[in-house]
C-alpha cells in the first residue's frame, strides 16, 4: 500500500493505472472530429434537400466514379482489418513490421487512388467554385482525405519508433494510433454513401 507521504514524494515510484494519456487524447480528439464530421454531413443533407433529384448532380457536371470508388474502399476497409491484426500481434510477441507496412501501404494506395479521382474530375470541369454539388464534394472528401493522410503519417511514425525502440513498450502508443486509423475507416462508408450514392 502507498502512504501519503510517498505519494507526494518525487523519488516514489508507482503504478499508473487507468487510460494511457495517448489514448486518451485520441479519444478527446476523435469526439472532436466526430462533431466536426456531423456539421459537414448535416450540412450536406440540409442543403441537399433542397435539390430536386433531377438536378443532382447539376447539369455540366459530372456524375461521380461510384463504381471505382467502391473498389478503392476495399483497400482503406481491408487496412483496419490488417492493423487490427497487427495491434492483436504487438501483444503476443511485438513483431509487427509486416502487418503495420501492410497498412500503411494498403492506405497510401487508397489516398492515391482518391487522388487520382480527383484529377479526373477536375479534368472534367468539376471544381470547387462550379456549385454547391461540387464544393460539398470536395469539401466533405477533402476533410477525409486529409484525416487519411494523417493517419498515415502517424502510423509510419508509429512503425519508425517501433523499428527503434524494440524493448520498449509502445503499446500506448500503437492503440492510439490504431483508434484514429479505425475512426478514419468508419467515417468513410457513411461519406461514400452519403456523397457518392445519393
Amino acid at each position: 500500500m502507498i502512504s501519503e507521504d510517498s505519494v507526494f514524494n518525487p523519488d516514489t515510484p508507482y503504478i499508473q493505472k487507468g487510460i494511457p494519456s495517448a489514448v486518451l487524447g485520441v479519444i478527446t480528439l476523435l469526439f472532436t472530429e466526430l462533431m466536426f464530421f456531423a456539421a459537414l454531413i448535416s450540412a450536406f443533407i440540409v442543403n441537399r434537400a433542397d435539390v430536386p433529384a433531377s438536378e443532382w448532380p447539376p447539369p455540366g457536371q459530372p456524375r461521380l466514379p461510384v463504381l471505382s470508388t467502391l473498389f478503392n474502399s476495399l483497400f482503406l476497409l481491408v487496412s483496419a482489418f490488417t492493423l487490427a491484426l497487427a495491434v492483436r500481434k504487438y501483444k503476443k510477441d511485438k513483431k509487427i513490421a509486416f502487418w503495420l507496412i501492410l497498412t500503411i501501404l494498403l492506405a497510401s494506395l487508397f489516398i492515391l487512388l482518391q487522388g487520382a479521382e480527383w484529377v479526373r474530375l477536375i479534368n472534367f470541369g468539376m471544381t470547387s467554385s462550379s456549385g454547391l454539388y461540387a464544393a460539398f464534394f470536395y469539401t466533405i472528401v477533402g476533410a477525409h482525405a486529409f484525416h487519411a493522410l494523417f493517419g498515415v503519417a502517424a502510423l509510419i511514425y508509429i512503425q519508425l519508433r517501433i523499428r527503434r525502440n524494440k524493448k520498449k513498450n509502445l503499446s500506448a502508443e500503437l492503440t492510439a494510433g490504431a483508434l484514429y486509423w479505425f475512426f478514419v475507416v468508419g467515417i468513410w462508408p457513411v461519406l461514400y454513401i452519403l456523397v457518392y450514392l445519393s
